[in-house]
């Protein structure tokens, strides 16, 4: 999962990069808040596995939710600007004949979205995958404690069961011994 949110910071700062080439505006300012917010959750991801933090793997999977929408509304965004671009640069072409459009950028974008929404999809499944084997393994160890717990309780119990079992015949030899008590044979 290092490696998977790794990549998926990678991911999202490099499609912060791509989007560089838009114009000013709100658009621009929520594509890069959207790849803003998927970058911290794949350090706040990496940060879970590294110190081992249930909560926070699985506040990663649901920001992973979360990151999955934005780069697939990312990725129809895209598609929907590549085919706009095409129809353009195709008047372009046939009133200039000059063919100078900016596919390079776009073809860059899509495979960056691509390779994040994969890495996002995977990396959901791995984050619950990991919340659940950290939390089998807590349960492990409660479980070994409370057995243990409950042997030595036993132990103690059995030697101090003992223990009254000698003084209570202790006690009843010395009423015998005494005459205070007679046995019938």
């Amino acid at each position: 999962l290092l490696v998977l949110s790794g990549t998926q910071t990678t991911c999202a700062l490099a499609f912060v990069l791509t989007i560089n080439t838009l114009p000013a505006g709100d658009e621009k300012t929520f594509l890069m808040l959207a790849a803003l917010l998927t970058a911290a959750s794949g350090a706040i991801g990496g940060a879970g596995v590294f110190w081992r933090q249930r909560m926070a793997l699985h506040w990663y999977w649901v920001a992973q939710v979360v990151s999955l929408t934005q780069v697939v509304a990312q990725v129809l965004r895209s598609q929907q600007s590549r085919r706009r671009s095409s129809i353009f640069c195709a008047q372009m072409e046939t009133s200039r004949g000059d063919f100078s459009c900016l596919a390079f950028g776009q073809d860059a974008q899509i495979v960056v979205l691509v390779l994040a929404s994969v890495n996002v999809y995977v990396s959901m499944f791995v984050a619950d995958y990991l919340a659940k084997s950290y939390r089998q393994r807590t349960q492990d160890v409660d479980q070994m404690l409370v057995t243990h717990f409950v042997w030595l309780m036993r132990r103690n119990s059995l030697g101090a069961i003992a223990k009254f079992e000698q003084m209570i015949h202790t006690q009843f030899e010395d009423l015998v011994s005494l005459g205070y008590l007679k046995l019938k044979l």
